[in-house]
Formats: C-alpha cells, structure tokens, sequence
C-alpha cells in the first residue's frame, strides 16, 4: 500500500474510533438492537415513557415473553450519578434474539435516552422504587394489551430480576417470572458490598411471595462476585415452587447465551404441565409428578442414576456446566464464549412446545380475536 493510501486509511480507521467511542450508551444499546434486527418505539407508563424493542411484528399473541435489562452499574451508582444510566452491554438484547416466541424488551426509567433531566434516585437508591415499578407496570399492561396478549413471561437480570418479582405481583396476567443473576435480596446485597441502603426502593426479600400458580426459575452463577448467590437463595426459597438452577463456572455476565434456548425449553414444558393441573388437583402436586416424569425421562436417555438429572438443578444443588463452544475474537474480549445461536430443529422444537401450551387454553382466552392470525 502506498504512503498516502495508508495514511488516509489510518485516519478514516481513527475517525471511526472517535465516534464509536463518543457514542452514548443509548446510542449504542439502539445500535445493538438494530444489528439484531429489533424495531424501537416507545409506550406510556404510569409517570415515564419507557422504550420498547420488538422481535416480533405487532399482532395477536396468547404469550409475551417481556425482557427487563439489568443495572447501568452498581459501583458507578454508588459513586456518582452517571449522565446516561442505560446498560452498557445489553445482555438481554442477546437472548431476546434466541427466543422464538412473541417477545419485547421494556426499558426502564432514565434508560435510553428518553429524559436526560431524570431524578438520579431514579437509578440509585429508588432504581426498585413505587415510582419505578408503577410505571414499568402500567407500561407492561399497555403493551401487553397493545399486542392482545392473554399472559405474560417476565424475564429479568441483576437488577432487572428484582424488577420482575415486584412486577409479576401487580399483573395477574403473569404466568412465568425467569431471572437471572437476579439480586432478589436489597438489604443482604448492600451490606455485603457496604453499599448505601436502597432506602427509597421496594425490596422483594420483604415482599408476599408469589402466588402458587406461577412458574418460578431462577438461574445462579457460582463465580457470581455482584450477586453471589448465597445473598439470593433465602429469598428464593420463600417462593411457592420455585425452581433454582445454579451454573458453578458461571460469573455475573457470562456465560448465560450458551444455555439460554435449553431455558426456554424447560420454560415451555414447565408452562404446558402447569397448564394441564386441573383444578382441584393441588399445584404441589402436579409439580411433583411433572419433575419426577422428567427427571426419569433425562435418565433413561442419558443413562444417568437417580439424584442426577434435572430434579438435581433445585436449591443447593449445581446445575451441570454446558460444553464450552470454540471462543471467537469476540467471546475472548468478553473472556466468555461466544453465543450458541438455536439450530433450527432446536427452534421448531422450541416453538412447539410453546404452540402446546397456547392450545391448553381453554374459551376465547385461548383463540385470537377475529381476524388475527394465531402466533405460536
């Protein structure tokens, strides 16, 4: 290459540096989310507007499956107010784009962009707060509404997970909450990191447990040093059926991509058997016989004993570490593997067991209102 074709190539090289590295959080979160083919619009809460990324076109869906993003950063809010409170690795943009089902991502307060002049405990000490989960509730309930939606899935990490807890108890509509890494525990979490309280926030901990007939996973990183899952695990365990899965070689961040479409999966079977109890059969009980039907299943094709399959992943038991995919350039910058995208057998075989659970609805709640086609 010629000296001065070199230097212009270096000079454009740098320019695109420059602007990528002035680019906001928000910039860059909304610059993920069209890579990955999501549109943005935004929705009403009860006092903010929050944005929404779709994966999916509006339409008619008996399931939404709604995605809650974690914390900007702990540390950072701790010390000071940061000007753009929007997560800076959007973790949840990543998985939402290996769900097959109906599924959006709802932004909270302060996030994205929307009001540069916010109340900074918004994102502080009341990032759990009324004023926080009122809004993201009424929000929630308008898109769900929006896209004729008979239930919801509330999927949340880090503090996200906090959020879907104290969201699911204010929507009846709520058939499944997912966290991951979740921080489930305000006042342990504080006081192990000699945090400030989160004096103006709600804390599930404290919280009325969720009613029974919701189904409960909750996904732990044994490397985890933000959540460490021994802060969690009280609080889990007051949950009515809860199940908890925990990933010994996992940390904070990584390595949730690679174990997500199998998530999904136990998601949808879980939903179809709580589907199927009748009721005056107790939930307990159609649990018992559902994970024991599985655990059986498991063992009898991988040839495991008793003790080792998927009834093992309940608390105090760790869950087994997934193969480790070949690391790309980019997992190794991240110092996690690269995502696993879903094959296309292990889609379809996703999204079936999801159509299994949309047809276990019983009158309208359960067929698309006229002229809309059925979404599975």
């Amino acid at each position: 290459m010629k000296p001065g074709r070199y230097l212009i190539s270096l000079a454009a090289a740098l320019v695109i540096a420059a602007l990528t590295g002035c680019a906001t959080p928000s910039q860059r979160f909304d610059q993920r989310a069209s890579k990955l083919g999501f549109s943005r619009h935004t929705v009403a809460g009860s006092e903010f507007e929050h944005a929404v990324y779709t994966a999916r076109a509006p339409g008619w869906a008996p399931l939404l499956h709604v995605y809650l993003e974690g914390d900007a950063s702990p540390r950072m809010a701790h010390r000071y107010s940061p000007a753009d409170p929007t997560p800076h690795r959007p973790l949840m943009l990543e998985l939402m784009a290996l769900d097959p089902a109906p599924s959006v991502l709802l932004g909270r307060p302060c996030q994205h962009g929307l009001d540069p002049d916010c109340d900074p405990d918004l994102w502080t000490v009341g990032r759990y707060g009324e004023r926080v989960v009122a809004s993201l509730t009424a929000a929630l309930q308008r898109e769900r509404e929006q896209s004729r939606a008979s239930g919801v899935v509330l999927v949340g990490y880090s503090g996200g997970g906090a959020l879907a807890l104290l969201i699911a108890e204010r929507v009846p509509e709520t058939r499944a909450v997912v966290t991951l890494a979740g921080n489930l525990d305000l006042a342990r979490w504080s006081e192990h990191h000699a945090y400030i309280p989160l004096s103006r926030s709600l804390d599930p901990a404290t919280r009325p447990p969720l009613q029974g007939g919701i189904v409960q996973i909750h996904l732990l990183a044994g490397h985890d040093e933000r959540v460490p899952p021994a802060l969690t695990k009280a609080s889990i365990a007051r949950q009515p059926g809860a199940t908890t899965r925990t990933y010994p070689e996992f940390d904070h961040s990584c390595c949730w991509e690679t174990i997500w479409p199998a998530v999904l999966e136990d998601l949808a079977k879980a939903l179809a058997e709580r589907a199927k109890t009748p009721p005056n059969r107790p939930q307990g009980a159609a649990r018992s016989a559902g994970q024991a039907r599985y655990a059986a299943e498991g063992q009898r094709k991988h040839g495991q004993k008793s003790g080792q399959g998927p009834d093992a992943h309940r608390i105090g038991a760790p869950a087994p570490v997934p193969s480790r995919p070949p690391a790309t350039p980019a997992g190794l910058i991240l110092g996690c593997p690269a995502p696993q995208r879903q094959s296309a057998r292990s889609r379809l075989r996703t999204g079936a067991l999801f159509s299994e659970f949309f047809k276990s609805f019983k009158g309208t709640e359960g067929h698309p209102p006229k002229g809309r086609p059925s979404v599975s």
